[in-house]
Protein backbone atom coordinates (compact mmCIF):
# COMPACT_ATOMS: atom_id res chain seq x y z
CA UNK A 1 0.00 0.00 0.00
CA UNK A 2 1.02 3.63 -0.83
CA UNK A 3 1.68 6.22 1.55
CA UNK A 4 -0.59 8.97 0.54
CA UNK A 5 0.05 12.09 -1.33
CA UNK A 6 -0.12 15.53 0.86
CA UNK A 7 -3.12 16.85 -1.31
CA UNK A 8 -4.66 13.33 -0.61
CA UNK A 9 -4.07 14.19 3.18
CA UNK A 10 -5.91 17.07 2.90
CA UNK A 11 -8.87 15.93 0.86
CA UNK A 12 -8.85 13.10 3.77
CA UNK A 13 -8.77 15.59 6.74
CA UNK A 14 -11.67 17.83 4.99
CA UNK A 15 -13.76 14.87 4.75
CA UNK A 16 -13.48 13.68 8.02
CA UNK A 17 -14.63 16.99 9.16
CA UNK A 18 -17.15 17.31 6.87
CA UNK A 19 -18.48 13.98 8.05
CA UNK A 20 -18.05 14.30 11.38
CA UNK A 21 -20.27 17.69 11.47
CA UNK A 22 -22.51 15.94 9.26
CA UNK A 23 -23.14 13.35 12.33
CA UNK A 24 -22.87 16.32 15.23
CA UNK A 25 -25.61 17.88 13.07
CA UNK A 26 -27.77 15.22 12.84
CA UNK A 27 -27.37 13.90 16.82
CA UNK A 28 -28.07 17.91 17.58
CA UNK A 29 -31.53 18.05 15.33
CA UNK A 30 -32.80 14.19 15.36
CA UNK A 31 -36.26 14.86 15.59
CA UNK A 32 -36.41 17.53 12.94
CA UNK A 33 -34.62 14.64 10.62
CA UNK A 34 -36.63 11.81 11.53
CA UNK A 35 -40.01 13.94 11.52
CA UNK A 36 -39.73 15.18 7.93
CA UNK A 37 -38.50 11.47 6.56
CA UNK A 38 -40.54 9.20 8.96
CA UNK A 39 -43.73 11.72 7.60
CA UNK A 40 -44.35 12.74 11.36
CA UNK A 41 -45.40 16.30 10.93
CA UNK A 42 -46.96 19.03 12.73
CA UNK A 43 -50.75 20.13 12.41
CA UNK A 44 -49.45 23.62 11.03
CA UNK A 45 -47.47 21.96 8.44
CA UNK A 46 -50.39 20.21 7.41
CA UNK A 47 -52.70 22.74 7.09
CA UNK A 48 -50.56 24.48 4.73
CA UNK A 49 -50.20 21.32 2.80
CA UNK A 50 -53.53 21.03 2.62
CA UNK A 51 -53.71 24.45 1.48
CA UNK A 52 -51.81 23.78 -1.24
CA UNK A 53 -53.64 20.97 -2.42
CA UNK A 54 -56.72 23.04 -2.30
CA UNK A 55 -55.45 25.64 -4.59
CA UNK A 56 -53.87 23.45 -6.74
CA UNK A 57 -57.00 21.35 -7.33
CA UNK A 58 -59.09 24.61 -8.09
CA UNK A 59 -56.32 25.62 -11.00
CA UNK A 60 -56.58 22.12 -12.45
CA UNK A 61 -60.61 22.51 -12.23
CA UNK A 62 -60.53 25.65 -13.86
CA UNK A 63 -58.39 24.34 -17.55
CA UNK A 64 -60.70 22.84 -20.11
CA UNK A 65 -59.00 20.45 -22.47
CA UNK A 66 -59.55 20.29 -26.22
CA UNK A 67 -61.03 17.08 -27.41
CA UNK A 68 -61.34 15.30 -30.62
CA UNK A 69 -58.86 14.72 -34.25
CA UNK A 70 -57.17 17.42 -35.18
CA UNK A 71 -56.31 19.42 -31.78
CA UNK A 72 -52.74 19.17 -29.91
CA UNK A 73 -53.93 16.96 -26.71
CA UNK A 74 -51.09 18.49 -24.56
CA UNK A 75 -52.97 21.82 -25.00
CA UNK A 76 -54.55 23.49 -22.39
CA UNK A 77 -57.50 26.20 -23.12
CA UNK A 78 -58.40 28.35 -20.48
CA UNK A 79 -61.85 29.67 -20.23
CA UNK A 80 -62.36 33.14 -20.84
CA UNK A 81 -61.87 35.36 -17.57
CA UNK A 82 -64.43 38.03 -16.79
CA UNK A 83 -63.00 41.34 -17.68
CA UNK A 84 -63.53 43.84 -15.36
CA UNK A 85 -64.52 47.64 -16.64
CA UNK A 86 -62.31 50.10 -16.20
CA UNK A 87 -63.47 53.49 -14.83
CA UNK A 88 -63.20 56.59 -16.77
CA UNK A 89 -60.07 58.20 -16.30
CA UNK A 90 -60.54 61.38 -14.33
CA UNK A 91 -58.93 65.01 -15.87
CA UNK A 92 -55.05 64.09 -15.52
CA UNK A 93 -53.71 65.47 -11.78
CA UNK A 94 -50.55 67.08 -11.56
CA UNK A 95 -48.44 67.37 -8.55
CA UNK A 96 -45.89 69.51 -8.34
CA UNK A 97 -43.11 68.33 -5.95
CA UNK A 98 -39.97 70.83 -6.43
CA UNK A 99 -38.55 73.58 -7.95
CA UNK A 100 -35.02 75.04 -8.79
CA UNK A 101 -33.36 77.83 -10.24
CA UNK A 102 -29.91 78.07 -11.32
CA UNK A 103 -29.22 81.45 -13.27
CA UNK A 104 -31.48 82.23 -15.53
CA UNK A 105 -32.89 78.55 -16.36
CA UNK A 106 -35.55 77.21 -13.84
CA UNK A 107 -36.80 73.48 -13.60
CA UNK A 108 -39.79 71.69 -12.07
CA UNK A 109 -40.45 68.13 -10.73
CA UNK A 110 -43.56 67.51 -11.48
CA UNK A 111 -45.17 64.02 -11.38
CA UNK A 112 -41.76 62.74 -10.74
CA UNK A 113 -40.36 64.18 -13.95
CA UNK A 114 -38.10 66.70 -14.24
CA UNK A 115 -39.23 69.09 -16.43
CA UNK A 116 -38.20 73.10 -18.10
CA UNK A 117 -40.10 75.38 -19.99
CA UNK A 118 -41.36 74.53 -22.92
CA UNK A 119 -41.25 70.99 -22.20
CA UNK A 120 -44.68 68.48 -22.52
CA UNK A 121 -46.12 66.80 -19.64
CA UNK A 122 -49.38 64.93 -20.01
CA UNK A 123 -51.00 66.99 -23.17
CA UNK A 124 -49.57 70.37 -21.48
CA UNK A 125 -46.79 73.04 -22.25
CA UNK A 126 -44.89 73.89 -19.64
CA UNK A 127 -45.15 77.97 -20.25
CA UNK A 128 -43.68 79.54 -17.26
CA UNK A 129 -41.84 78.13 -13.98
CA UNK A 130 -41.60 80.79 -11.17
CA UNK A 131 -40.61 80.60 -7.54
CA UNK A 132 -43.68 78.71 -6.06
CA UNK A 133 -45.69 78.01 -9.34
CA UNK A 134 -45.79 76.07 -12.94
CA UNK A 135 -47.83 77.12 -15.38
CA UNK A 136 -49.02 74.58 -17.77
CA UNK A 137 -51.24 75.57 -20.91
CA UNK A 138 -52.86 73.59 -23.33
CA UNK A 139 -54.63 75.38 -26.20
CA UNK A 140 -56.89 77.79 -24.51
CA UNK A 141 -56.87 76.43 -21.31
CA UNK A 142 -53.96 76.93 -18.46
CA UNK A 143 -53.57 74.83 -15.50
CA UNK A 144 -51.44 76.64 -12.05
CA UNK A 145 -49.68 74.16 -10.06
CA UNK A 146 -48.84 75.45 -6.71
CA UNK A 147 -45.99 74.10 -4.79
CA UNK A 148 -46.81 72.92 -1.10
CA UNK A 149 -44.34 72.38 1.70
CA UNK A 150 -45.68 69.85 3.83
Amino acid sequence: MQSLTPGQKRLFILLAIVLAYAIFDFVKNKDQYLGFYGKKETAEVKAERSAQADSLRTALVRRVYQKGWGGDPFYVKLPPRKVKKRPVRKARTFRLKAISFSGESAVAMINNQIVTVGDWIGGYKVLKIEPGRVILGKGSEAKVLTLKIK
